[in-house]
């Protein structure tokens, strides 16, 4: 079995998802597996001919996927605007690619951005903070990471869920439940899988 047979598959028009390390190996391998796989509409972020070079030398390919070279003056021009307003201490860099993923999806260019592969989560979730903000309903940031087991005999699904994953570290209670729907909600989301939460000692 794949991997990516124990996630729901897309139905209909594909999101448009920005991955914006798109020059590490492992983030232009990811993209490539989206595309053929046709789970997303891939954006890649940089020089389509050094990106090109690139993919040839890790043995995969651009074809299919778009590329937006954010350095360029039309976009920073976009991006420095919004950022006057949103972010007027000025600590958040334009030609930073992570800045411009956020600012892509703020817009209604993308439908997702992916970062971290090669960035720090605290200035990824910093600047999605700043740009893009929490859903009305979701109270706590927090992470969740899924882990695939093989043939375990202890877990009812291949694919398990591990939330918080280091972004509160002394949750109260409030936060606790707040984590724990949002956590439910997104693995159902990704795995088509209905959730059972377990809270677990931290200690």
């Amino acid at each position: 079995m794949s991997t990516l047979d124990n996630f729901t598959k897309p139905t209909g028009k594909l999101s448009r998802v920005v991955l914006c390390e798109s020059f590490d190996q492992r983030v232009l391998r990811a993209a490539n597996t989206l595309n053929q796989h046709k789970l997303a509409s891939v954006i890649l972020l940089g020089n389509y001919d050094e990106l090109d070079r690139a993919a040839v030398g890790y043995r995969t390919d651009l074809g299919g996927m778009e590329v937006l070279d954010f350095e360029n003056d039309k976009m920073q021009s976009g991006i420095r605007s919004q950022l006057a307003e949103l972010d007027p201490s000025g600590t958040l860099d334009p030609t930073d690619p992570v800045v411009a993923g956020a600012w892509l999806v703020r817009n209604g260019l993308a439908d997702a951005v992916i970062a971290g592969a090669a960035t720090t989560p605290t200035h990824v979730m910093r600047v999605y903070l700043r740009l893009l903000g929490m859903a009305d309903d979701c109270a706590t940031m927090s992470g969740m990471s899924l882990v695939m087991f093989d043939a375990c005999p202890f877990v009812r699904n291949r694919v398990v869920g591990l939330a918080d994953v280091s972004v509160v570290p002394e949750p109260t209670v409030e936060q606790l439940a707040d984590i724990a729907i949002q956590s439910a909600a997104g693995y159902e989301r990704m795995t088509g899988v209905d959730a059972r939460v377990a809270f677990l000692s931290f200690s």
